[in-house]
């Protein structure tokens, strides 16, 4: 296996939600962040990010005739191991 294919792993969460579980959803969200963990599992893929001060956040809304929607999209760098 190459290392780009040992790079690149994915969790991704999309369906429909009540709102209430897409604000628990974002809550735990906001408490990874704030711990420097966050860790994301959907079925048996899990996937654990160590977010960096350092942050791109880019946010987008939008408004047409049939529907509202809001993307937000967080990235950063890696950080480098620490060795001890």
């Amino acid at each position: 296996m190459s290392d780009i294919q040992r790079a690149m792993r994915e969790v991704k969460l999309e369906g429909e939600f009540d709102r209430n579980q897409v604000v628990g959803f974002l809550e735990d969200l906001i408490s990874s962040l704030k711990s420097g963990r966050v860790f994301l599992q959907q079925d048996s893929n899990s996937l654990i990010l160590s977010p960096s001060d350092a942050m791109k956040l880019t946010l987008h809304a939008l408004d047409d005739e049939a529907n509202e929607s809001f993307r937000l999209e967080m990235a950063w760098g890696k950080q480098a191991a620490s060795l001890s």
